[in-house]
């Protein structure tokens, strides 16, 4: 095959979580680039944000990629992220509570880790076969899991470098609990400056550079309303840092793996439209 085919289709939707994956049809002569995949996850409502901009993004960004694919060019395939060999793998939604992020940040990383095993035993069978060659095996997969929160008082995007071992709810979440100044882990020495903030092995400047040049902005601004996305050394200590920590350390052993977590601003503020487009912007521009 010499050109490139997308094909989405759902596989699965239980308890809010719909996994969505695009099967790409590619030239050998590309096997050895890597396979990236993104799971996308958002919150649902949780006090003071009825609608939250990220379950909708959630739900729907496949769909708009999907959309983009259909109605770009040759010329515009570099800015196409199913042209880059990348695949929207799952998309969830997470209820906005200490409780349900961490069962479904498990839970993820339980089917990473068993897909992980599958893989090394199908090696050791082809290992074994010396007449077999599958290319599947020979295509170093990464997967990004690219967590969304909503900043309601945001005007812009942050991306999150750090998260920290650190519960301190302003408000109670979605299960009415409301820790205060807790750690998460509490095998965690919080005077520990490594075990208590946890950093993204993502190239945020690389991100924020190209996605600021799309839109004809500075990269170069961190602040102000001329900053159309900036770099954030401060999650809060809600729920998406206590998401984003549980992230960062249940898969900083696994090389293959790479979470991100990125504040939104509500629709208000920017259109659901160029919220779409930014997220698109943002994956194509992920370095690992």
């Amino acid at each position: 095959l010499s050109s490139t085919s997308t094909m989405a289709t759902t596989k699965e939707n239980v308890n809010n979580e719909v996994l969505v994956t695009t099967t790409t049809n590619k030239n050998k002569e590309n096997d050895n680039h890597a396979s990236v995949s993104f799971i996308l996850t958002g919150f649902g409502p949780f006090r003071g944000v009825k609608n939250n901009p990220t379950t909708v993004i959630a739900n729907n960004i496949t769909e708009y990629l999907v959309q983009q694919e259909k109605n770009t060019t040759e010329d515009d395939n570099n800015k196409n992220c199913n042209n880059k060999n990348c695949i929207i793998e799952a998309t969830q939604v997470i209820e906005t509570s200490a409780e349900g992020s961490r069962r479904e940040i498990d839970e993820l990383m339980r089917r990473l880790q068993q897909r992980h095993h599958e893989k090394e035993e199908q090696q050791r069978k082809d290992d074994d076969d010396e007449s077999t060659t599958s290319i599947e095996n020979t295509t170093k997969k990464i997967v990004i899991i690219l967590h969304l929160g909503v900043n309601y008082k945001g005007t812009n995007f942050q991306l999150e470098r750090f998260a920290y071992n650190e519960a301190d709810f302003r408000i109670p979440d979605e299960k009415g609990y409301q820790p205060r100044n807790k750690k998460i882990y509490e095998d965690n020495d919080i005077a520990d400056e490594y075990s208590y903030r946890l950093q993204t092995r993502i190239d945020l400047e690389n991100i924020q550079k190209h996605v600021s040049m799309e839109n004809n902005k500075d990269y170069n601004l961190n602040e102000g309303e001329d900053a159309i996305i900036t770099i954030s050394t401060d999650p809060g200590r809600f729920v998406c840092n206590y998401t984003y920590y549980c992230s960062l350390r249940n898969f900083e052993q696994m090389e293959n793996v790479y979470p991100i977590f990125v504040h939104v601003p509500p629709f208000s503020k920017v259109p659901q439209n160029e919220q779409f487009e930014m997220i698109a912007e943002m994956m194509t521009a992920i370095k690992y």
